[in-house]
């Protein structure tokens, strides 16, 4: 039977159209991975359900950090004529900043890996939290169990307000589809920073759509959308929100400084500064 039609996809997209019995071409870009990152030491994320993390499972994994500033990062910023900046975190680690949001996707698309989007991020620091209570297990990527100690300082590095300053990007963009709002993951970039891909779904109705100061153990432990952003029901607290604009130009990010934290998503995309960086995920 002759296909009535061809989709251009990505790779991790072909068991699904296999399924359905579709021709497709998959998708090409000339952004190929050129180096790696050791991901030995990256935290195992379980499969949530229902609230609550599958024991013996896998999600995806998490880097404890952001994208270190290395040989391979090194390379791949030559490469593409990224100009990054050395900034560090609460925990006195070096990290690869001075990158916006596309550099960010671009960097850990050549590193082989992905960036993580708010659904991901979320259920990376609910794990953080409970470890750090002692209320689960954590687990690096080789099976050594994480400190609780450790948790705890993975965790305030991404919400306390806390000195130096450092934020990090998460891969999610906002667009508008006609009268609804469009929440996009999942990109693929081509190395003139054009979006060749994503994934696209109707911002959630539940989705917390004006600027509030919010209870964050509340959003990370209960009050966040299927999508992974803030529930309009969250708690207030101190720790600032900013809801997604219907600009065309919106992209997210969590902000740390020392008087005050946020995620935000309201940034430019093209917006640069030293200590914004990016963390990776992989499957």
């Amino acid at each position: 039977m002759t296909p009535w039609m061809k989709i251009n996809v990505p790779e991790e997209d072909l068991p699904f159209l296999d399924r359905l019995g579709l021709e497709y071409v998959p998708l090409e870009t000339d952004l190929k991975q050129i180096a790696e990152l050791n991901q030995s030491n990256w935290i195992v994320v379980p499969i949530k359900e229902n609230g609550k993390f599958q024991p013996d499972s896998r999600a995806f994994v998490h880097s404890q950090e952001r994208v270190p500033y290395n040989e391979a990062v090194k390379k791949i910023e030559k490469e593409l004529g990224f100009n990054i900046k050395i900034s560090r975190d609460s925990l006195d680690r070096e990290f690869s900043g001075n990158i916006d949001w596309f550099e960010a996707g671009m960097l850990n698309q050549a590193l082989g890996v992905k960036t993580p989007y708010a659904k991901q991020e979320v259920d990376y620091l609910h794990l953080l939290y409970l470890g750090s209570q002692g209320k689960i297990k954590v687990f690096e990527n080789l099976g050594k169990q994480i400190k609780k100690d450790l948790c705890k300082k993975l965790f305030e590095d991404k919400v306390k307000e806390q000195s130096p300053w450092r934020a990090s990007w998460l891969d999610n963009d906002f667009k508008t589809n006609g009268k609804n709002l469009n929440v996009n993951y999942n990109h693929i970039f081509d190395r003139e920073k054009n979006i060749l891909y994503s994934k696209s779904e109707v911002l959630d109705g539940n989705t917390l759509r004006q600027r509030k100061q919010i209870d964050v153990l509340d959003y990370i432990t209960a009050n966040h959308t299927t999508q992974g952003l803030i529930h309009k029901n969250v708690k207030s607290g101190n720790f600032y929100s900013f809801p997604p604009r219907s600009d065309d130009n919106s992209s997210a990010w969590f902000v740390v400084v020392s008087s005050w934290a946020n995620l935000g998503c309201f940034g430019d995309p093209s917006y640069r500064s030293d200590y914004l960086g990016v963390e990776s995920v992989a499957d």
